[in-house]
Order: C-alpha cells, then sequence, then structure tokens
C-alpha cells in the first residue's frame, strides 16, 4: 500500500516537473520569436530608411531658388537689382513725370517680383540731391503691354462725332449716364482723378439696393475655394503678362508714357448680378454706368444658372424670376457695351473684373442672348476681345461693383512712380 502511494506521488511530481519545464520552454520561443520580429522590423526600417536616402535626392539649398515655389523659371524675376534706391515718388499722373524722359536713351524694361507692376529704366543721368543718378518709372504691367503693343483705332474727335451721330439716329438706348456738367462734344480738361464727382443719376447707389453680392453669402469654405481660385487665376495671369512684357523700352512706350493718365480708359465691373463702368478722358469721368439685378439667393451664392445643372431640377418661383433677371442682366449689360462701341475704340486701355467663364462671357460672347431690334433683328458682336493688348483684367483687387469702385480702379491704375536709383559700387 505504501509502495503504490510512492509510486503515485513520485508520478505526480514528475508530471509538475515536465509541465513547468514545458512552460517554460514555450515563454522562451515566445520571446525569441518577438525579439526576432523586433529585430527583423528594425532592420526593414533602417532598410526602408537606407532606400529613402539613396533614391531621394539633395535638398535643394535657399540660395538657389529664391521664389515662393521652387522654380527657377521664377526665381529669375527675384534676383537681387543691381542698383540703389535714393528716393521714390508715389501717385504721380503721367505728366508728372520729367521731361527729360522723353529724350532719354531707353533701358530695359523688367517685372516687378510677386507684384502685377513693371519698372522702365532709362539711361539719362540726372542729378539728385548732388549726386549722379537715373531714373525707373514703375506702373502696373498691363499699361506698359497696352502703351507698346495697342492702339485706338480712332481718336477722340472721331469718337464724339460717332456718339453724336448715334444720337441724332436714335440708335443711343440711354444706358448710359452722361455728366451734365461736361458735355460729351467738349474733350475735358485733364485733373486728378481724385476731384472726379459724380454726376447725374445716384447709379452706384441703385447697385446697392436688393439682394447681397455672391460673394458676402458664401459660406467659409466656398470663400476660401473662390479665393483659391482666384488666386491661381491671378498668378496665370500674371504669369502671361510678364511674358507679354517687352524687354527693353520702345520708342512708342517712351513717347506715349507723359499722356497715358490722360488718354481714354474703359473700366467695366461685373459679377453677381452687378454691373459698374465708365469711360474716362483726361482724368475726367464722361459716361458712367451702374445697376444690380437679383441674380443670386440670399444666404446661397452663385447665380441661378450655375446651380440649375439638371433642367427642371428647379421649378420654384424664386428660381424663375433669378434666371429670368439673369437673362436681363446680360442683356442689359449687352446693350450698355454696344452702346459705348465708339469709346471702346478710342480707348487705350480697357480694364475689367469678371472673375471666371461665366462673368467674362457676359462681356465678350452675345451668341446666347435673343437678338434686339436696335440692331436690325441680329445679336450683335462685342467689341472687347481677350487678344487686344488694349484689353487686360484689373490688376487689383476689386469689390462690389459700383461707380465709386471704378472711380478707384482708374485712379489707381493710372498713376505711376518714380525712382531714382545708382549703380551698386562693385566689390
Amino acid at each position: 500500500m505504501k509502495e503504490a502511494e510512492e509510486a503515485n506521488a513520485a508520478e505526480l511530481e514528475h508530471a509538475k516537473a515536465a509541465a513547468g519545464a514545458h512552460k517554460r520552454s514555450s515563454k522562451k520561443s515566445s520571446a525569441k520569436s518577438k525579439v526576432k520580429k523586433g529585430k527583423g522590423g528594425e532592420k526593414g526600417d533602417l532598410s526602408k530608411e537606407e532606400r529613402t536616402l539613396v533614391s531621394s535626392p539633395p535638398p535643394a539649398s535657399a540660395s538657389q531658388y529664391d521664389s515662393v515655389d521652387g522654380s527657377p523659371e521664377k526665381a529669375a524675376g527675384t534676383a537681387q537689382p543691381q542698383w540703389t534706391l535714393l528716393d521714390r515718388q508715389e501717385d504721380l499722373l503721367s505728366s508728372d513725370l520729367p521731361a527729360v524722359l522723353a529724350t532719354s536713351g531707353q533701358g530695359k524694361c523688367e517685372p516687378v517680383s510677386n507684384s502685377p507692376l513693371a519698372r522702365l529704366f532709362f539711361t539719362e543721368s540726372m542729378d539728385w540731391d548732388g549726386t549722379v543718378c537715373y531714373c525707373a518709372v514703375e506702373l502696373y504691367r498691363c499699361v506698359a503691354i497696352a502703351l507698346t503693343y495697342g492702339e485706338p483705332s480712332l481718336s477722340w474727335a472721331e469718337c464724339q462725332k460717332m456718339v453724336q451721330a448715334q444720337l441724332a439716329a436714335g440708335v443711343s438706348t440711354g444706358k448710359g449716364t452722361v455728366p451734365k456738367a461736361t458735355p460729351v462734344t467738349a474733350a475735358p480738361d485733364p485733373r486728378p482723378a481724385s476731384t472726379v464727382e459724380a454726376h447725374g443719376d445716384d447709379a452706384a447707389g441703385d447697385a446697392n439696393d436688393g439682394s447681397e453680392e455672391s460673394g458676402d453669402d458664401l459660406t467659409l469654405s466656398e470663400q476660401l475655394v473662390a479665393e483659391y481660385e482666384q488666386a491661381q487665376l491671378a498668378e496665370a495671369e500674371q504669369d502671361l503678362d510678364t511674358s507679354a512684357l517687352p524687354r527693353e523700352v520702345t520708342e512708342k512706350l517712351q513717347q506715349r508714357l507723359h499722356t497715358f493718365t490722360n488718354d481714354v480708359w474703359v473700366v467695366l465691373l461685373c459679377h453677381g448680378g452687378y454691373f459698374a463702368g465708365g469711360v474716362f478722358v483726361g482724368g475726367t469721368c464722361v459716361i458712367h454706368k451702374a445697376f444690380q439685378r437679383y441674380v443670386v439667393r440670399k444666404k446661397q451664392g452663385g447665380k441661378q444658372s450655375s446651380n440649375a445643372k439638371d433642367v427642371g431640377s428647379y421649378n420654384s418661383v424664386g428660381s424663375q424670376i433669378r434666371a429670368a433677371q439673369e437673362v436681363k442682366w446680360r442683356v442689359d449689360v449687352r446693350d450698355i457695351v454696344l452702346e459705348w462701341i465708339p469709346y471702346f475704340h478710342a480707348a487705350s486701355f480697357i480694364l475689367y473684373a469678371a472673375p471666371g467663364p461665366q462673368n467674362r462671357a457676359v462681356l465678350t460672347d452675345f451668341s446666347l442672348l435673343p437678338a434686339t431690334a436696335a440692331l436690325g433683328g441680329s445679336k450683335g458682336v462685342s467689341p472687347i476681345q481677350l487678344k487686344d493688348r488694349r484689353v487686360s483684367r484689373v490688376p487689383i483687387t476689386t469689390h462690389r461693383p459700383n461707380f465709386e469702385e471704378v472711380q478707384r480702379v482708374y485712379s489707381v491704375c493710372s498713376r505711376c512712380s518714380l525712382l531714382y536709383v545708382k549703380d551698386k559700387p562693385k566689390d
């Protein structure tokens, strides 16, 4: 009996010892496998990092590219100038420029980096505060391009005759507001744009009535997307202006530089159901018009035509009103553009602010509009052609279209700056 109990106890101890040994071996094996996996993962990460270092090129230094996007093409425009600025006079009329620039030797014409401006250099030596220096004129690129390549097809006297002929024949629809103090037959006296007064009907007040502009009704995300698209478009157009900008100051550009402020300017602002336009000669507005139509739904943003993607999906009374008002808005803009054809032919500069292809088509494409009886049943052809060097997008940020904004655009774009510079001493 005792022998049997001892044998059972021995077998039990042997079984416990065997179970403990198996448990310890399994723990060691799992620990080893974890160590192997860790080593393998660390080695894999190291090899992946090594592959990344080998395959990726070394980063470019800050001195290699100075532009924001790191492109060598744009870095060329941000090169350090080889001259020192002595003095700068801003907000000048073209008649305020020194007369010696008309006979000075022509220098180079270069774009100002990160801005829509251009800088014209002249080689005539001048004296500034006892220092021998040179002059440079800073103005907007679109102005320099129009002065170099653009040429109006009518003189101001011929334009006045055409306007009088339209009035006598009854072709004019009366869309424009002619200032009563300045008859259209008389050329206005040159004066600063800041002294221009609004005459006639209060067109700007009419533009402030009704619904809000689409930009005020957009959500934050929609506003950010719209601002990004406008920034991309402005950058693309700025690059286009840079490529079209002459590299040298031509004789034509030099001769027209002293009179461009007093030339004929046409400024048009058109978007979101708003329109504002004006014609300026010698710093005076000779005709202007501003109005607004209900084409944007309150607190939603975007014109009705932009939202109605599916035919028949919008059947509310409000949508029908907005659709009809949009057509009326486009027709009214067309009537004004066609009535101002003499001014477009006589203009040296035609600036427009119509963001997006749809707003641009309101000014340039009349093929989808109904025919008008004033043109003998035809739809009319827009005198605004984007390929024309005189036609350019407004180079500054614009706000809600009204007459005051049109005046501000003209006042800013028709001015220039005068720089007195000298060459940097060589090291």
